[in-house]
């Protein structure tokens, strides 16, 4: 039944769904993430006031929650079940996903709250953070859902999803690989993750921040230095590979293009499928994280949440899928981490399950501290009590146990239902409040271009050249 909901229900829909809202949003703001390219660069030099979790640490928490077993694992089933066209349509994904990802990180800062230290919400406003100084900033889709039977089926959703995607998902994949590699017995390693996930997410989201700062930048950088030199080595074949992955995409030749057409849908589902599990744009979920952030403006934070879409999916799950259709042909009985592990070791040998089984272990930590924090928001949205945020980590570490010892396909239907459903409501809101978004970025646009205006140099009083014994225009051309 969760087979069927998740191939025949949820996964043929989403793709269309997506690309619609995706082309929409673009067009309503003038195809954004591709004509202020300068701006948003400019938000990742962006300094903030100090005090608090800044911007890139926000940013860190939401990419170790996109960033884990979707940037490799997932890519090698999407490869594996969907061909190498799989690959394409997470790029299409990812394209007309980075709106998405802006849309709802600015209404999530457009309209996140301040959690007084006595547990009282209130509107953010510099008054209040004045007043309240120890206060806590918080938001999300289920604040800036209108309809109070929405924001608690979403907050619901994200809860279940925080032990699918966030949690099941990625400890399966950490078992299997550090069985295959060392031996370890999913027991062992399932005790071992519950226990580092329990310290680090009961401290809250300045540890989590913290961890997330240190370990992301520095694992993704090994990463790609890894996959850069897989790609250097075989360079001449790249132009092969990437004519398979066009022609995959758009093949229709099979059985008279009846069997091609199922294969083309599949690819197109199993594509955007596995492209939401790794940058979760429309999800709602990342700007849970952005919204903490010591930041005067939703637009320049939203320039981080297309960052994150970027680096994700059009760098690190590129990167993973090249490298594994350089040598895809030669392991067909392979899938999975398996898979990953013997394109990787054609290269560095015995070394490469070794570093990936680190790097697993360590992306997926990053990722369970933040999808925790996620789950523990969505929580106290319901109930905020303390008790219940214990709570909340006590269980999702002990979850961490039990998907060591799971079914990895069971997981993956299990995650695309719930992510999907997720993606269905909150991408919803987002079109409805589409008008209130490009207000918001209209408005910041137009303070950009008053304050440009305002640092220009006055322009010399033509009287002042006379002086000196030159006419105004005499330096016209130099």
């Amino acid at each position: 039944m969760l087979s069927f909901i998740a191939n025949y229900l949820i996964g043929p829909a989403l793709p269309v769904f997506l690309l619609f809202s995706g082309l929409f949003m673009n067009l309503r703001l003038s195809f954004l993430p591709f004509s202020k390219t300068g701006a948003i660069a400019g938000a990742l030099t962006h300094k903030a006031a100090p005090g608090g979790v800044s911007p890139f640490r926000a940013l860190c928490v939401a990419l170790a929650g996109t960033l884990g077993v979707g940037n490799i694992v997932g890519v090698a089933v999407a490869l594996r079940a969907g061909g190498p066209g799989a690959l394409f349509w997470m790029w299409v994904s990812a394209v007309f996903s980075m709106i998405l990802k802006y849309a709802e990180t600015v209404l999530a800062l457009r309209h996140r709250k301040i959690r007084t230290p006595d547990g009282k919400i209130l509107d953010y406003s510099p008054q209040n953070l004045l007043k309240f100084p120890s206060g806590k900033l918080i938001g999300g889709a289920m604040y800036y859902i209108r309809s109070p039977f929405a924001a608690i089926l979403f907050t619901l959703l994200c809860l279940a999803t925080s032990f699918t995607v966030g949690n099941l998902l990625q400890t399966n994949a950490v078992a299997l690989s550090f069985e295959e590699v060392f031996g370890l017995s999913p027991t062992v390693t399932g005790c071992l993750l519950a226990l580092l996930t329990f310290v680090v997410i009961v401290k809250g989201i300045s540890r989590i921040a913290a961890f997330c700062a240190y370990v992301v930048p520095l694992l993704s950088l090994l990463y790609i230095l890894m996959s850069l030199v897989i790609l250097l080595q075989n360079a001449a074949a790249l132009p092969a590979v990437l004519g398979k992955i066009v022609r995959s995409a758009f093949s229709l030749k099979a059985a008279g293009g009846g069997i091609g057409g199922c294969l083309l849908l599949k690819g197109m589902r199993v594509g955007f499928a596995r492209g939401l599990i790794t940058n979760e744009a429309g999800c709602g979920t990342a700007p849970i994280a952005h919204a903490t952030a010591e930041t005067d403006s939703p637009v320049r934070q939203g320039f981080l949440g297309i960052v994150e879409v970027f680096f994700d999916t059009l760098v690190l799950c590129t990167m993973t899928g090249l490298v594994i259709l350089l040598s895809i042909d030669r392991y067909p009985a392979l899938d999975g981490m398996a898979l990953v592990n013997a394109a990787f070791g054609e290269t560095f040998g015995r070394i490469a399950p070794i570093f990936l089984a680190i790097a697993v272990f360590l992306f997926v930590m990053a990722t369970l501290v933040g999808w925790s924090f996620y789950g523990k928001s969505a929580l106290e949205y319901l109930c905020p009590r303390k008790s219940a945020g214990f709570l909340y980590c006590l269980l999702f570490s002990v979850a961490a146990f039990f998907g060591a010892r799971g079914t990895p396909s069971l997981l993956w239907t299990l995650s695309d239902i719930t992510c999907g459903a997720m993606t269905f409501l909150n991408t919803g809101v987002l079109l409805l409040k589409s008008g209130e978004i490009k207000e918001e970025t209209d408005l910041y646009f137009a303070s950009e271009k008053r304050e440009r205006r305002t640092e220009r140099p006055k322009k010399e009083n033509p009287q002042n050249h006379a002086r000196r014994g030159k006419s105004p225009s005499s330096d016209f051309g130099k």
